[in-house]
C-alpha cells in the first residue's frame, strides 16, 4: 500500500512538472508571436509616458520594530532598579516622516511602574536602530496609531 501511494505521489509530481514546462513554453510562443506582429505607423499610439532608467520607484513599506530586540532593551533598562518587574505595556505611537517618534500613549499595562520605562525603551530603540519612516506612494509618510507591545521579561537574567 505504501509503495502504491508513493508511486501515485511521484506520478502526480511528474505530471505537475510537465504541465509547468508546457505552460512556460506556451507563454514563450505567445510572447514571440506578439513581438512578430507589425502595426502600420499610423495606428501606433503611445499612451504611456516613457520611464527613464534613472527613475527609481520606492516600494511602499511600513515602520518595522524588532520586538525581540525591543524587549531585551527594555528589560535591560529596568533590571536592577526599583521598577524591575515582569509585564507587558502596549503603546500607541505616532511616527513622523523622518522616523522620529512624535507621541507615545500607553494603551494597556500590567504594571503601572513599567509605563515610563517602556516609553523610554521605545525612544532609545528608535534612536539606536535609526527607525525608518513608512513609505506611501514613493514618499515618506506619517504613521499614527501604531500599536507596539513592550515586554519586560526578567527571566532572561535568571540563569
Amino acid at each position: 500500500m505504501k509503495k502504491y501511494s508513493l508511486f501515485l505521489l511521484l506520478l502526480a509530481s511528474c505530471i505537475a512538472i510537465h504541465n509547468m514546462a508546457a505552460a512556460q513554453t506556451g507563454s514563450k510562443k505567445n510572447a514571440n508571436a506578439k513581438t512578430a506582429t507589425v502595426q502600420p505607423k499610423d495606428s501606433l499610439q503611445n499612451t504611456a509616458p516613457e520611464v527613464k532608467k534613472t527613475d527609481t520607484v520606492i516600494p511602499d513599506r511600513d515602520v518595522e520594530f524588532d520586538l525581540q530586540k525591543l524587549s531585551k532593551l527594555a528589560t535591560r533598562m529596568v533590571y536592577g532598579t526599583p521598577q524591575a518587574a515582569n509585564g507587558l505595556v502596549l503603546l500607541e505611537l505616532t511616527i513622523d516622516t523622518t522616523g522620529n517618534i512624535t507621541s507615545a500613549i500607553v494603551r494597556k499595562h500590567e504594571e503601572k511602574k513599567l509605563t515610563k520605562p517602556a516609553i523610554d525603551a521605545v525612544k532609545k530603540y528608535a534612536k539606536k536602530y535609526k527607525l525608518q519612516p513608512a513609505i506611501r506612494n514613493g514618499k515618506p509618510a506619517v504613521v499614527s496609531e501604531l500599536m507596539v507591545p513592550v515586554v519586560f521579561d526578567l527571566s532572561i537574567y535568571d540563569k
